[in-house]
């Protein structure tokens, strides 16, 4: 089983005090505070750091809760009897202070964190019970600058006003460039490619309407033909929420021989080094590859769907993408970058089987925005996945030009995944071994470079 990130939702029974200054009063049946505790599934084989040790930008993450006031399972849930109840709020780790107030749970707090998206100190929140239903999602980091839009769509799938809608989302939108330039502190004009800490980790819907049976997705299957279904869960349980990668991230890495003498290494240097699509090095203006676009989530607010992506790329988002930066860290036994702040390099890309798939109302972009599109019976519909060419890794190795190619069956980069190409350096030369290729559900903080 991956180890996956969960953030716990756990309900703790709370006792109402005379002191207590919230403007949410509960009903008789609603005297149960919620209250975040923040942590990691382990494996078999390692146990994983909690949320708030991967950094310091991980002690905050955001959640939106959604209570339903109107519908079912069975007939649906009402777009206009839909309501949220935690908007946008601000889950702080603050070490020590573990039940020190009913909504603190293994020192998680959000009441009296001020919300600044909505300008005012959060309140303390209950459950519903007669509530019909709940669904909860998070985005962590916390992040002030990111909040969903909401679309409306009508019986007819068409975009409609609220009043009209039978469905909505939530959307979020982050922009995505491959390299940029920007300002260094010391006001040079450098490239950067994006980081982790640019796209943020998305959970999970989680859904309950306080039943048993799960949800079941309609009209989706799973590769056997089961229907897919949504956990469902008992409004008082711990509510767990998976999060996941927003993009999936490259690296290469040089191996030396095992034999290799310091002395050997020392007088080894490697530089000039390109890793991109064979079928662009000659004439870069011909890439296609996709470098630039929107990456889109959406969140179903009323419906049973699954969380979606969209990656849109215009016209303009094609290009030639390079990696310059082989991945090193404190345990190479050779280093080719003299600068520290270069180690640890991962290369965050699109999900290329999710190029062009759809907008935020369930249907494809505009076809004049990308030539990838067919038409289709009902318009147009998505394209296949990019396909990738084989990619050539060029290096100058003591002076001297080298190549080796990775064939193009190796270059499939889908969401959730990390991709690792080992190179050999031997006798001067470069070797590449498709057994070398590791590819695995990666996950945030945790480096996973044992497989070399």
């Amino acid at each position: 089983m991956y180890p996956r990130l969960f953030i716990y939702l756990t309900i703790l029974c709370a006792l109402l005090t005379a002191c207590e200054k919230d403007r949410t009063v509960p009903t008789p049946d609603a005297t149960q505070a919620i209250g975040f505790t923040a942590g990691e599934e382990t494996t078999t084989t390692r146990a994983e750091r909690p949320l708030q040790e991967y950094g310091k930008e991980y002690r905050e993450f955001k959640v939106w809760g959604v209570k339903h006031t109107e519908g079912n399972r069975q007939d649906g849930f009402s777009s206009q009897g839909t309501m949220t109840d935690m908007n946008a709020y601000r889950v702080k780790f603050v070490a020590g202070t573990d039940q020190s107030t009913t909504s603190n749970t293994d020192q998680w707090e959000y009441v009296g964190q001020y919300n600044q998206n909505e300008a005012y100190s959060q309140e303390i929140k209950y459950w519903d019970l007669k509530a019909p239903a709940y669904r909860f999602f998070a985005l962590a980091p916390y992040t002030r600058n990111i909040m969903p839009t909401i679309s409306y769509l009508g019986a007819d799938g068409n975009e409609a006003t609220e009043a009209d809608a039978v469905k909505s989302y939530f959307n979020f939108h982050f922009p995505y460039q491959f390299s940029y330039e920007r300002l260094n502190a010391q006001g040079e004009t450098e490239t950067v490619n994006p980081t982790q800490k640019d796209f943020p980790l998305y959970s999970d819907l989680w859904l309950s309407d306080n039943g048993t049976e799960p949800f079941t997705i309609p009209g989706k299957t799973d590769a056997a033909g089961n229907a897919l279904t949504i956990p469902n869960h008992k409004y008082r349980e711990v509510v767990k929420l998976i999060f996941r990668p927003t993009l999936p991230r490259v690296r290469f890495i040089f191996q030396y021989p095992e034999n290799a003498t310091p002395e050997q290494l020392k007088v080894l240097h490697i530089d000039h080094i390109t890793f991109t699509d064979k079928r662009f090095v000659n004439d870069p203006d011909l890439a296609t590859t996709p470098v630039k676009g929107d990456v889109g989530l959406r969140y179903p607010r009323n419906t049973v769907e699954e969380t979606q992506f969209s990656v849109n790329v215009g016209a303009d988002g094609r290009g030639q993408l390079v990696m310059t930066t082989p991945y090193e860290d404190e345990t190479s036994v050779h280093h080719n970058l003299a600068n520290k702040d270069d180690w640890g390099k991962w290369y965050y890309v699109l999900p290329l089987n999710l190029v062009n798939n759809w907008d935020d109302n369930g249907t494809p972009d505009d076809p004049n925005d990308d030539p990838g599109y067919t038409p289709g019976t009902n318009g147009y519909t998505a394209p296949a996945p990019y396909v990738q060419g084989p990619y050539v890794l060029t290096a100058r190795i003591n002076g001297k030009y080298k190549q080796c190619e990775v064939p193009k069956a190796e270059m499939v980069w889908e969401q959730g995944y990390e991709y690792t190409y080992i190179f050999r350096i031997t006798d001067l030369q470069i070797s590449f071994d498709t057994r070398l290729v590791v590819y695995k559900h990666w996950q945030a903080g945790v480096s996973q470079n044992t497989e070399w």
